[in-house]
C-alpha cells in the first residue's frame, strides 16, 4: 500500500494536481502550493470570447430575418403586380398534383376498371330497364313541376293583387301616417338626447 502511494505520488508530482492545496513530494523535505488563477483568467476570457460570439450571431440573425421580410413583401408585390393570389397559386398547385396523379400508373388502373365497370352496367339488361322506368319518372316529374310552377305564378299574382288592395285602403294609409309620425318624434326624441349628452 505504501509502495503505492510512492506510486501515486509520483505520477502525479509533474501536473497540476488540486486547487490550491499542497502537494508533497516523495522526499517531504519541499511543500509547493498550485495555484489555478491563470486557468481561471483563461477560462474566464473563453467565456466572454463566446460571449461575444453569441452577441454577434444573434445581430446577423436579426439582420437576416429583416431581410427575408423584406424580400417577401418585395415578392408579394410583384406578384400583386401580375395579378398571382395565393387561391391561384393554390388552384394551380391541386392543378398539378391532379396531372401528376394522372399519370402515375395506380391512377390509369383505377380509371380503366371504372370504365370497364361503366360499360358492364351500362349494357346490362337491368340497366336498360331502370333507364326506361327512369324516363317515364322524369316526364311525370317535369309535368309536375310545370304545373307546380304555373300555381306559384297564379298564387304569386293573386297575392300581389291583395296586397295593391290592402295599401290603397284608409285603414292601411292611416297606419301609415301614424308610423310615420311615430317615427319622426322618435328621432326628435334621440337628438334632444345627443344634444344633451354633448
Amino acid at each position: 500500500m505504501a509502495a503505492e502511494n510512492d506510486l501515486s505520488r509520483n505520477d502525479l508530482s509533474g501536473f497540476i494536481v488540486d486547487k490550491g492545496i499542497e502537494v508533497e513530494e516523495e522526499n517531504d523535505e519541499e511543500i509547493t502550493e498550485i495555484s489555478l488563477a491563470p486557468d481561471l483568467e483563461a477560462e474566464e476570457a473563453r467565456k466572454a470570447e463566446l460571449s461575444e460570439q453569441a452577441r454577434k450571431i444573434e445581430e446577423e440573425i436579426v439582420t437576416l430575418k429583416q431581410a427575408l421580410d423584406r424580400k417577401e413583401k418585395q415578392l408579394a408585390e410583384i406578384k400583386h403586380l401580375l395579378g398571382i393570389t395565393a387561391w391561384s397559386q393554390l388552384r394551380d398547385g391541386f392543378n398539378h398534383q391532379y396531372q401528376n396523379l394522372q399519370g402515375t400508373q395506380m391512377y390509369q388502373k383505377t380509371s380503366d376498371t371504372f370504365k370497364d365497370l361503366n360499360d358492364k352496367i351500362v349494357h346490362s339488361q337491368a340497366y336498360n330497364k331502370l333507364s326506361s322506368g327512369a324516363s317515364t319518372t322524369k316526364t311525370v316529374l317535369s309535368d309536375a313541376g310545370s304545373r307546380t310552377a304555373s300555381a306559384a305564378r297564379n298564387a304569386g299574382s293573386v297575392t300581389a293583387k291583395k296586397l295593391g288592395e290592402i295599401r290603397g285602403s284608409s285603414y292601411f294609409q292611416s297606419w301609415k301616417v301614424e308610423l310615420c309620425l311615430l317615427l319622426q318624434v322618435l328621432s326628435l326624441r334621440c337628438l334632444e338626447a345627443q344634444t344633451r349628452v354633448i
